[in-house]
């Protein structure tokens, strides 16, 4: 057999990009499989379980790019595991993101909150501006200003301010720095983050005979776990004699960063190189 080709993977490169509306179906699609797994044994992710989504998917990757060596050494490869196991990831992801959400509002929204902060602040700042030219009352701006700054907070005031420059839009528009596509992109925002958090915390509530948050997430990730150790079982036979060891490009879940038992894992901000689901 001719020496397999793959990409060695190094866990501390990753980085993995958080698309809700896609972990959300995931998670509805193996919820079954996940409650079906025994309560005993179950894994726990005392990891970055994002960072641990993208060593799974890239070690299925180059699982997947040998299919023709291992079909024609090995008898019924179980490639519907293996393939599964990106989607499998995202549902693991969205598990962990149901806890955080429990623990952390903002650190669900770490694909939207930069832009949202960015965007309250001109609007606000450019209102304040408006305000000193009695153009906008003193008590609108005020009353935007004084919530609590959660993540639902801000949304609410991204949606007050669009709304008020749509309405006041024809004494407003040639007075303000602001331009009619942020006032759109605002009320955008603002629906997106509203209805996230209106999803999250309608699946976060568990019915009587279901488990909790928590709970899900070891489960959602032990199904990865069990899924990609039958990955790490055919790479180490058809990657043994690579340079660095089979490791190098099936490596273990575990192999990235850690985190200490129970505490939350930030979503991490996009960087290069970037392990994007396609």
């Amino acid at each position: 057999m001719p020496k397999p080709s793959a990409k060695k993977i190094e866990p501390t490169a990753l980085s993995m990009t958080v698309d809700p509306s896609r972990t959300e179906a995931a998670y509805a699609k193996y919820k079954s499989a996940a409650l079906a797994l025994p309560a005993s044994g179950l894994a726990n992710p005392t990891v970055n379980v994002t960072l641990a989504v993208a060593i799974a998917t890239e070690g299925a990757r180059n699982l997947l790019g040998q299919r023709e060596e291992l079909d024609a050494l090995v008898r019924k490869v179980p490639w519907a595991v293996i393939e599964r196991v990106k989607e499998v990831g995202l549902a693991a992801q969205h598990a962990d993101m149901l806890v955080r959400l429990q623990e952390d509002e903002a650190s669900a929204f770490g694909d939207l909150l930069p832009r949202t902060n960015e965007l309250r602040s001109i609007l606000l700042d450019d209102l304040e501006l408006l305000v000193r030219r009695k153009l906008v009352p003193a008590k609108f701006v005020a009353e935007v200003r004084k919530g609590d700054n959660t993540v639902r907070d801000k949304a609410n005031d991204l949606r007050d301010c669009g709304e008020y420059y749509t309405a006041h839009w024809a004494e407003l528009s040639k007075r303000t720095t602001v331009d009619a596509d942020e006032i759109a992109e605002a009320g955008s925002l603002a629906t997106k983050i509203l209805a996230r958090l209106g999803a999250m915390l309608v699946t976060n509530v568990p019915k009587a005979d279901e488990p909790t948050a928590v709970e899900m997430r070891r489960r959602m990730f032990s199904l990865l776990a069990r899924d990609y150790d039958v990955v790490q079982r055919y790479g180490a036979f058809v990657f043994w004699e690579l340079p660095d060891g089979w490791e190098a490009y099936v490596p273990s879940l575990w192999s990235g960063r850690r985190r200490s038992a129970g505490a939350a894992a930030p979503v991490e901000p996009v960087k290069e190189p970037i392990v994007t689901p396609t």
